[in-house]
């Protein structure tokens, strides 16, 4: 009871003999808990002496490697700049400093108290940031190596250090660099920022509420919501909100694609690496929400898995999956694989997974 507010237990007590800090033998009952600490839960084996059941040790299983450092670029190109704050440090006066430092810890959190993940490459190493990169720079990007940001210029974006849809977008694409490695160019380049795309938007529905099921079809799929100052398509959507995409209608935002075989051809943008993204995107919000393809192009109905399983699904799909050069058949085998991977006997989550991306007009025979 006393450990009952931030402790919840996940494995059956198992009763062990053991020593002490004192070096003393107690015969005793060891839990697995998870631990509420800020915004993570880390698993601990906590200690109860099997006779008086006094609690006297918890011990963390793992040895995570959270490790932050915000570089002030002072409106130069020349990186990474001045270190402003690293790892545990007290908040500064500049808030672009602190977004970045807070907003990296938040897409942190998400890929290790979801995936397990430990940073970018699943090796503890730091997320390096610098703000106030060059003078009213629109754009905030992974560079290989580290995070980057401009501050906008006040009129088409604002200063991209508090939009954590945009920022994990980028350094999802450091997952990628050091999981599967699609190439920036063609459906994988698409594939490469839809992952980034679909893993952002799950970041935040996390970041909001750890345990939400549910998501709110209109801010659970925009991304850029917070650094967007204008309207992306104002002919086409003058009513949108503002945001750079829509997910669950990526076509909104006047170039982006929402089914397979309307997809852009040619070698503009990489070949399509943005504009044929929303396919991806589209798909794993029907993976989640259910529905069908907003355009009513196919009649295919997808029966909803939730975003749980879903961001499990996608998660293992784009990651253990899929290679250098994979395209849209590839992501279809890879993620109804890793449904059957991790689902093995809910049949209709398997099916449901391969559905949506029918329903996006990527079938196994294109």
């Amino acid at each position: 009871k006393e450990l009952s507010h931030s402790f919840k237990a996940v494995q059956k007590p198992v009763l062990k003999y053991v020593i002490d800090e004192d070096d003393i033998g107690r015969l005793s009952w060891v839990v697995r808990v998870l631990k509420q600490e800020q915004q993570l839960f880390e698993p601990y084996d906590v200690y109860f002496d099997a006779l008086s059941h006094e609690f006297y040790m918890s011990i963390p299983i793992n040895r995570r490697s959270l490790y932050r450092y915000v570089f002030d670029d002072h409106y130069s190109t020349l990186l990474p700049g001045n270190l402003v704050r690293s790892e545990g440090g007290p908040p500064t006066s500049d808030n672009s400093v602190n977004e970045a430092y807070d907003n990296a810890g938040n897409c942190y959190n998400f890929y290790y108290n979801v995936f397990g993940r430990d940073s970018y490459d699943d090796q503890g190493s730091p997320i390096n940031s610098s703000v106030h990169y060059s003078v009213n720079y629109n754009e905030c990007f992974w560079n290989g190596e580290q995070m980057v940001y401009g501050d906008g210029d006040g009129v088409h974006f604002s200063n991209f250090t508090n939009d954590l849809s945009v920022i994990c977008h980028e350094l999802s694409h450091a997952v990628t660099q050091y999981s599967s490695n699609l190439r920036y160019y063609g459906e994988s380049g698409a594939l490469n920022e839809g992952f980034s795309d679909i893993m952002s938007s799950s970041s935040v529905i996390y970041t909001e509420n750890p345990n939400n099921e549910r998501v709110d079809p209109a801010t659970s799929w925009l991304i850029g919501a917070n650094s967007t100052l204008f309207k992306i398509n104002p002919v086409g959507c003058f009513d949108c909100p503002l945001a750079v995409r829509f997910m669950n209608n990526p076509e909104l935002d006047g170039t982006s694609r929402a089914w397979y075989p309307d997809r852009m051809r040619g070698t503009a943008d990489n070949g399509g690496v943005h504009e044929n993204s929303g396919i991806a995107n589209l798909a794993y919000v029907l993976t989640v929400q259910g529905g069908v393809q907003p355009q009513l192009k196919s009649d295919e109905y997808v029966i909803p898995v939730g975003v749980t399983m879903s961001q499990q699904i996608y998660y293992l799909g784009f990651t253990h999956y899929l290679g250098h050069t994979s395209d849209f058949v590839d992501a279809r085998v890879a993620t109804v694989q890793a449904a059957n991977t991790l689902y093995p006997d809910n049949y209709q989550v398997v099916d449901s997974t391969g559905n949506a991306w029918t329903a996006v007009g990527v079938v196994e025979n294109n």
